[in-house]
C-alpha cells in the first residue's frame, strides 16, 4: 500500500481500491500485462520527423 501510495495522486483509498481489485500482482508476469487488466493501452504514432505517444483509456471500464 505504501508503494502505491509513493505514485502521485494516489492517496489510501485509490491505492486500497487498487490492492483489492488486483489482490495478487505477481500472477502479472511483466508490467504490461497489469496494464492491460485495467484496459489501458499505451502506444505511439510516428512519421517521418514527429511522433506523438497516447495512453488510451476506454470509456467503459474494466470488463468483467
Amino acid at each position: 500500500m505504501q508503494a502505491l501510495q509513493a505514485l502521485k495522486g494516489v492517496g489510501p483509498i485509490v491505492a486500497a481500491t487498487i490492492l483489492a481489485e488486483v489482490g495478487d500482482f505477481s500472477r502479472f508476469a511483466h508490467p504490461r500485462q497489469l496494464v492491460a487488466y485495467f484496459g489501458l493501452a499505451t502506444g505511439e504514432h510516428s512519421s517521418g520527423g514527429w511522433q506523438r505517444s497516447f495512453i488510451h483509456c476506454p470509456t467503459f471500464g474494466v470488463v468483467r
